[in-house]
């Protein structure tokens, strides 16, 4: 029985989805179907209802402007993977053993792939001075 101030979310394999309650995410939704109530306190007292608002996640990467406020929000944080490269190194993204991205320094965040995705996330680390290295011992010149 569906009761008239509560309502259905349905979140595609691809997707997550980021519930606000008065303006602030309380809460990050995994693949499925979930049944949102309101807060009863908060609907007495004239807050803003609740809101959905879905991300897709076929594209790993999250954007670098919201990177930091993604780890900053704690309901976030438990849903991304972080990668944090130095000056030197760079880092390859593969899904499903395809190359999808190559990472250069700073930090990166990446949706992590919940339970119910067939996706397999891989980071190959680089660290640049040592192919560097390595290279010019391969052919013994300076670079």
């Amino acid at each position: 029985m569906m009761l008239p101030w509560m309502f259905t979310c349905d979140v595609r394999r691809h997707e997550r989805a980021l519930r606000f309650r008065d303006g602030c995410l309380v809460a990050v939704l995994a693949p499925g179907r979930h049944r949102l109530w309101p807060d009863p306190l908060g609907l007495l007292l004239g807050h803003r209802p609740d809101r959905v608002e879905f991300v897709g996640t076929l594209d790993p990467v999250i954007p670098r402007p919201l990177v930091e406020h993604v780890l900053a929000t704690p309901a976030l944080a438990a849903s991304v993977l972080v990668v944090e490269l130095d000056q030197h190194e760079r880092a390859h993204l593969w899904r499903n053993g395809q190359l999808i991205a190559v990472l250069g320094p700073g930090r990166h965040a990446l949706w992590a792939p919940s339970r119910t995705e067939p996706v397999r996330l891989q980071i190959e680390r680089f660290d640049v001075l040592a192919l560097l290295a390595e290279r010019e011992r391969l052919l013994g010149t300076a670079v």
